[in-house]
């Protein structure tokens, strides 16, 4: 092994192993355990920065894993190091409790929990856990929630003090939980910023009715939405005259699912963003983790149906003077680009100057930018700010370069010359300003000239007003 690579310190192999290894994303993804068992037997020295990754994020997800957290070299590896992130998925209500004792400097959980595991005739858990586990004292500094849980409401349901900054609730709306709703949105509000949904299969009417109450508490400081799945079409409608900048005036972003069973919901949340003149500043359609990839006709076929929900909406989208752009997962083949319904969203898009992000590299800028962009560089190298779009620079420094326009007195003496001596111009006269092809800043001077009103037409010579206005009587 090289020596650099011997000579690391611990705190930057730990940094090099959360980069390689560990996602925060508490919903879907998992730190590779396999990579950090691999790397804390590579080399001694890499094994105590290994296992203190290794340690920071917590999965119990099985009873086989439980029983391993409680075995003694569990228990003094963990002693070593802290666990920020717990994910305790299907335990007993007395095993969460249980690993909550043993990690008291927790940042984030993920709380996964069913009283009968899934199972219908399975073994039920004695005591149904309720949400004041949310009060233990190893959770008062956590800023990251993520529960998809069966709880019931405690005797307790004031609300929780909570900071949480992000949080994610599933199994929507929570029928045996319904304190949950208030103890949450109302509790944290002074911190909660982005929060996620997921709804289940429940439709308890009195449940539903409150979760949109709640809601509307924490709707004027939430920053950012994600629905994880199909949202419920009742809920949308509640935010559908809500959704305003002035009843929700930091909303940033909105996620929504790329699924084919999603659409009709997906209309009303596109009216809603359309229509009320939010603060919204980006939409986002996003695959979802826990379904498997489509292919790429699949993709684009999907994609189309959810442009087709904006369709000709674009054209009255109340942009309240902000930026805004569309997102999509995937970027998109030129074939795709050059389909008439994919020219017609980014033409009403660009129109209403919005951009348009495929992927992570693809980027279709709005017309008004573009226009912007090209107007700079036109002020950049000497031209007009006010020019035309289709103006070509090399236009107007040509022009510096061309003879200047002939005046007034030139054109009457030339015109004399050729009436009474022959027809020749005079030599101070050049045949570009007479004839020839009239610069970029001559060209209506030498219309006039060359269509010859004062001569052809007789009005300048055989009345005398076209070019001394009287004064050539005798001459005439």
């Amino acid at each position: 092994m090289p020596d650099a690579v011997q000579s690391l310190h611990a705190p930057v192999l730990e940094r090099i192993f959360h980069f390689a290894s560990l996602d925060f994303d508490l919903w879907s993804a998992n730190p590779d355990y396999g990579t950090l068992k691999a790397c804390a037997l590579v080399h001694s020295p890499w094994r105590h920065p290994a296992q203190a990754t290794l340690a920071k994020h917590v999965r119990i997800a099985s009873p086989a894993a439980m029983d391993a957290i409680r075995s003694r070299d569990a228990k003094r590896m963990l002693a070593l190091h802290s666990t920020h992130v717990l994910d305790s998925t299907l335990q007993w209500g007395i095993d969460t409790y249980w690993l909550l004792d043993r990690f008291p400097k927790l940042r984030s959980l993920r709380l996964e929990y069913d009283p009968v595991r899934g199972q219908v005739d399975g073994e039920r858990d004695e005591e149904w856990l309720t949400w004041d586990i949310f009060r233990h004292p190893s959770l008062v500094g956590i800023t990251n929630l993520a529960c998809k849980a069966d709880l019931q409401d405690p005797s307790d349901t004031t609300v929780l003090t909570l900071p949480l900054v992000t949080l994610t609730l599933g199994n929507l709306p929570l029928q045996n939980a319904k304190g949950l709703h208030k103890a949450l949105f109302t509790g944290c509000k002074p911190t909660l910023r982005t929060i996620s949904l997921d709804f289940g299969a429940c439709t308890d009417k009195a449940a539903l009715d409150d979760l949109i109450e709640q809601f509307q508490v924490v709707a004027t400081t939430i920053e950012h939405l994600v629905f994880l799945n199909k949202p419920n079409i009742n809920f949308l409608m509640s935010l559908h005259s809500k959704m305003n900048a002035t009843k929700m005036p930091l909303f940033y972003s909105v996620k929504y699912p790329l699924l084919p069973n999603a659409l009709a919901p997906f209309n009303i949340l596109a009216l809603a963003c359309v229509n009320n003149g939010t603060s919204l500043v980006e939409f986002c359609l996003v695959e979802p983790a826990y379904e498997p990839l489509a292919s790429a006709d699949d993709h684009e076929r999907l994609v189309l149906r959810y442009l087709a929900a904006f369709g000709s909406r674009l054209d009255s989208f109340n942009m309240m003077g902000r930026k805004f752009r569309f997102r999509f997962p995937r970027e998109w083949s030129a074939r795709f680009v050059k389909l008439p319904e994919i020219a017609r969203f980014l033409d009403r898009a660009g129109a209403r100057g919005c951009d348009v992000w495929c992927g992570v590299d693809q980027k279709f800028e709005s017309t008004v930018k573009a226009m912007e962009k090209r107007k700079g560089k036109r002020v950049a190298k000497g031209g007009a700010g006010d020019e035309s779009d289709g103006t070509d620079d090399s236009s107007s420094t040509t022009s510096q370069h061309t003879q200047p326009p002939p005046t007034l007195a030139q054109v009457q003496q030339a015109i004399r010359q050729m009436t009474l001596g022959g027809g020749r111009p005079p030599r101070s006269l050049s045949p570009s300003a007479m004839g020839g092809a009239p610069s970029a800043s001559a060209k209506g001077k030498g219309k006039a000239v060359d269509k010859g009103k004062g001569v052809d037409k007789g009005k300048g010579v055989d009345k005398g007003k076209g070019v001394d206005k009287g004064k050539g009587k005798a001459r005439a």
